[in-house]
């Protein structure tokens, strides 16, 4: 084998979808699709991390080429879209529906979206969940909380930045095993203790019997901030959020600019330096 004809054999490349890999409409950029395909043809490992169900992620199956599984629900599942089947799971505990409620009653304006298997459960409705469901083309069932069957991978709260916070300050004072990330500025998502993007990246370096030291992540907001942390490189788009900046190895241009193309031209070029896998 030629390697001058697998410039990327042994690397493995994860990046976040929203804010990162998309454009601000939602878009994968020519640029982005050429430069993955390229990735993959030289020998290169691609795959999405993401707070999106697995469905949401579908719809970009045809321009969105991955030769590995895919982290969805922000790490609370690993999914393969080759097979159609969830190889790993790590559901938020029963008694989280306690939780949910207490945040509906204390904060009645904040809409509430339950992940079930394939489907999304409405439990509260704002002008935060309605641009959601649009962004992401999902139709959700609209049910009470008692209705929503179980095991949950997600709880996310859709609401104006402020209150999210009055929200977090109440979730503090919650004995339940939960933790909560912000996947938006307008969203915070409640996650079995255990799971993040960067514990899913673990486990799917497992499966692949893939060191992490090989493998580059990229992202954008604080639920990208264990990913970054696992991979040997993590990098921050030039839009991500302050935190994200400040734990990054590396900065690469804006969202709009084709952030991922340039990723693995730098790493093509050897100004983003590699271990690789043997």
């Amino acid at each position: 084998m030629d390697l001058r004809n697998y410039p990327f054999k042994g690397i493995m490349l994860v990046t976040d979808m929203d804010g990162t890999l998309l454009d601000g409409k939602g878009r994968i950029s020519e640029e982005n699709q050429r430069a993955i395909r390229r990735f993959i043809a030289g020998g290169g490992l691609f795959t999405v991390a993401t707070g999106r169900m697995f469905k949401a992620v579908e719809p970009y199956l045809p321009v969105l080429p991955m030769n590995i599984p895919a982290i969805v629900y922000n790490g609370a599942a690993i999914y393969d879209f080759s097979t159609k089947k969830i190889l790993w799971q790590n559901c938020l505990p029963d008694n989280l529906e306690n939780v949910a409620e207490k945040i509906f009653q204390q904060f009645p304006g904040a809409g509430l979206e339950v992940f079930h298997g394939e489907d999304i459960y409405l439990a509260s409705q704002n002008d935060e969940t309605e641009i959601h469901m649009m962004r992401e083309g999902f139709h959700p069932i609209i049910a009470c909380l008692k209705d929503v069957p179980k095991p949950w991978f997600k709880i996310l709260i859709a609401s104006k930045p402020d209150q999210l916070v009055a929200v977090e300050e109440f979730l503090k004072g919650m004995k339940e095993e939960f933790h909560a990330v912000y996947s938006e500025p307008q969203f915070l998502e409640l996650l079995n203790k255990n799971v993040s993007k960067g514990n899913a990246l673990k486990r799917l370096a497992a499966m692949l019997n893939f060191p992490c030291d090989c493998i580059v992540a990229m992202g954008d907001n604080r639920n990208d901030l264990e990913l970054l942390r696992t991979a040997a490189t993590g990098i921050a788009v030039a839009n991500a959020h302050s935190d994200v900046v400040r734990a990054a190895d590396l900065i690469c241009s804006h969202h709009e600019q084709d952030a991922v193309a340039e990723v693995i031209n730098r790493i093509e070029d050897g100004t983003i330096k590699c271990n690789v896998a043997v």
